[in-house]
């Protein structure tokens, strides 16, 4: 049953791709459904927040070991980021982990800094390749 079943499904989706029209931009999933191409390899994404500590430090450092364990291949890296400031020794240790991590995978970091950026928040921030602010996004340096 399973066999016929694949059988049938690999058939239907021949059918599809060649009577559908993908638009552009779009392409066809192995499963025979269309999805938009930026969904194809999309860039991993984590958020960094709140007070620059160790804790801060050890977060971050899992989620970027999440992110090679679940990617084979990482064309990119998004941070959100959002802080107050905090410890300079934790905080160089963060800045340190997003820039290694991104010349270790040869991958573009992308920071986006969203309300407060602030004193050590100011130094983690420029560990990104591309660095962003919205509009209502503050920076302190002192």
């Amino acid at each position: 049953m399973n066999e016929e079943h694949e059988r049938l499904r690999a058939e239907a989706t021949k059918i599809i791709k060649d009577t559908q029209e993908i638009p552009k931009g779009y392409y066809h999933r192995s499963d025979g459904l269309v999805a938009p191409e930026r969904l194809k390899n999309p860039e991993p994404e984590i958020t960094i927040c709140g007070r620059v500590d160790e804790e801060m430090f050890k977060d971050t450092s899992k989620s970027l070991q999440k992110i090679v364990e679940r990617n084979s291949v990482i064309s990119g890296l998004r941070v959100n980021f959002s802080s107050f400031g905090g410890g300079v020794t934790p905080g160089f240790g963060v800045h340190d982990l997003l820039t290694v991590f991104g010349r270790e995978h040869n991958a573009p970091v992308t920071v986006t800094g969203y309300g407060p950026i602030m004193s050590m928040g100011a130094l983690i921030i420029q560990a990104g390749d591309i660095r962003r602010m919205p509009k209502n996004s503050r920076m302190l340096l002192h």
